[in-house]
């Protein structure tokens, strides 16, 4: 259950592919509470960047989905939301891209939800993201041509 009092609102789930000269970045960050007290929605934060293009912006999807009540099951609830994270990683799988050793999980903050509610990238979560890949030796370069 959320509580609006916490500044920890969640853990989000960090996982980086690669092929070919380029790497994709996926986050998804789930429900939670901003500063203001409003419930951000669960958002896929992600990029592909590439030897040409090493300093692509994120791009926001919010998942949103559809609206849950007492009867409906709740499998075809969280179907409907991930939907359109489904779509991506099969997308992903599909195009022959590589999981770079294994997703990473950090805390999103009230701060970091100010940030995605207006669709802002969340410097102070890709902050923490950056640090555990290189604690936990990702490769220093995002785009590596070995792929």
């Amino acid at each position: 259950m959320l509580d609006k009092d916490k500044d920890v609102q969640g853990v989000a789930v960090y996982a980086e592919f690669a092929k070919d000269g380029a790497t994709t970045q996926v986050v998804i960050a789930p429900d939670g509470y901003d500063n203001e007290g409003t419930l951000v929605p669960s958002m896929i934060v992600r990029r592909t960047v590439t030897t040409t293009t090493p300093k692509k912006q994120w791009k926001f999807t919010s998942l949103v989905g559809i609206t849950h009540n007492a009867e409906m099951p709740r499998e075809e609830y969280v179907e409907g939301r991930m939907k359109y994270a489904t779509v991506l990683f099969d997308q992903l799988l599909r195009g022959d891209w590589k999981l770079i050793k294994s997703p990473i999980l950090v805390e999103v903050s009230k701060k970091d939800y100010d940030s995605l509610r207006h669709y802002k990238t969340p410097t102070k979560m890709l902050y923490r993201i950056s640090q555990s890949r290189s604690a936990l030796d990702f490769p220093a370069e995002l785009v590596n041509n070995g792929f």
